[in-house]
């Protein structure tokens, strides 16, 4: 099955001020949004790259959640 992980936009309100979101979401074998964890980061770069990351690793679907998590307590 053909999976990737891929960049999802949002927003949210900060301090007063709508700010955009990023986030990371799973296509697997063509079914767009079959797992997605929006609102991660405000920092684009950062969730591209972590994406790369995964898509050139080809990172494990079961893996997913335990990888944004180590993100988020990295920051």
């Amino acid at each position: 099955m053909d999976k990737r992980f891929r960049l999802v936009t949002g927003k949210t309100r900060i301090d007063g001020q709508e700010k955009e979101t990023y986030g990371i979401e799973l296509v697997n074998g063509g079914a767009v949004g079959c797992r997605q964890i929006p609102d991660i980061s405000t920092d684009k770069k950062k969730i591209c790259h972590w994406i790369a990351l995964m898509n050139a690793l080809d990172l494990s679907e079961l893996h997913f959640q335990d990888v944004v998590e180590d993100i988020l307590v990295g920051e």
